[in-house]
């Protein structure tokens, strides 16, 4: 996770970013996720999460906060995360760096930042 990350509750990672979990994480993840998202074969070492996320409410709320995976946890590990889903959250201790958010807007209206 980047530090002196503010989450602003765009929920941009959620509606935007697909998840890949691992079976080390199983046991923190219900068991109706897991049920319903593990891959076809049971050799499979993945979970995948399309997005939007399902458990996202309509006050970009986690509904499974306190058991959603660790991968959530640690967003944004990178500021590519954030730029590629246009996450609007801000950088708390450098105001001058841009949100995600600013600079996918920048990318498509002048073709750079």
């Amino acid at each position: 996770m980047i530090k002196n990350f503010e989450c602003t509750k765009c929920g941009n990672c959620c509606r935007k970013l697909s998840v890949t979990l691992f079976d080390l994480e199983d046991e923190n993840v219900p068991k109706s996720l897991i049920d319903k998202y593990k891959a076809g074969d049971e050799e499979s070492k993945k979970i995948i999460m399309n997005r939007p996320c399902k458990h996202l409410d309509e006050n970009n709320s986690c509904r499974i906060y306190d058991s959603k995976p660790e991968v959530c946890n640690d967003f944004p590990s990178t500021i590519i995360h954030t730029i590629v889903c246009e996450c609007q959250g801000k950088f708390k201790k450098n105001r001058s760096l841009k949100s995600g958010g600013q600079i996918m807007t920048e990318i498509k209206t002048n073709g750079k930042v």
